[in-house]
């Protein structure tokens, strides 16, 4: 870097620095002010947007309670047509599919479930779609159709449903040998704590598929 000896050189400099890149300067204000502006607009415009969802929502559920099927249908249409992007409208979604269980509308409901399947950007609600569909069609003895929604990958917390409900698809297809495997992925995933774990184990164990997978962790675990 340079030394200047005198004030009046040291000023020169800055004169001259900043009818080089002065103009660059101003545009690289310009540009970070518009972008910190844009993004305090998105901001308030997203807040807004989920506050509306939330107000469609809530007029949802007053429908479900006072049993108004027009206001229900007429919320969720909102939802699903202006907020698709908001957690509401996958919640509007499970909303609908469960009056049209309860109308055995069956087909109606698997294609309100498929919508959570493909539009929501939320992976919880994708799964606990899948595992309902899955449900669904389970109990419509459409076993084919239902293990071909089984996907284990990303699950999570909620892989223990899928994979059971896998292994009560081989079981009801007489494949057992498959179901035990399905049933012990399942067992494995199972939380420690709560009921989940042992009643599955009960299950095997009417159905002739008693497994130790549990059992072998346990071991392995007190005895590292």
């Amino acid at each position: 870097m340079e030394v200047y000896v005198t004030e009046e050189q040291q000023v020169e400099a800055i004169k001259k620095w900043f009818n080089k890149y002065g103009n660059m300067l101003s545009w690289v204000v310009i540009v970070v002010s518009l972008t910190a502006s844009g993004i305090m607009y998105w901001r308030h415009h997203q807040q807004v947007l989920e506050d509306a969802a939330s107000d469609q929502y809530l007029a949802l559920l007053e429908g479900v309670e006072k049993k108004d099927k027009a206001t229900i249908d007429s919320k969720a249409q909102v939802l699903l047509a202006e907020y698709a992007s908001s957690p509401y409208a996958s919640l509007a979604s499970f909303v609908l599919a469960n009056e049209s269980v309860d109308e055995n509308k069956f087909d109606i409901a698997e294609k309100h479930l498929q919508w959570v399947m493909s539009h929501s950007k939320q992976a919880n609600f994708q799964a606990i779609a899948t595992i309902r569909l899955m449900r669904l069609l389970i109990s419509q003895n459409k076993l084919d159709e239902a293990l071909k929604l089984y996907n284990d990958k990303n699950m999570g917390p909620y892989l223990t449903l899928i994979a059971e409900l896998k292994g009560d698809i081989l079981v009801k297809q007489k494949k057992l040998d498959a179901a035990k495997t399905a049933y012990e992925l399942a067992l494995n995933a199972a939380p420690e704590e709560g009921m989940h774990g042992p009643l599955l184990k009960m299950k095997m164990q009417e159905l002739g598929l008693e497994s130790t997978a549990k059992d072998v962790k346990a071991d392995e675990a007190s005895t590292s």
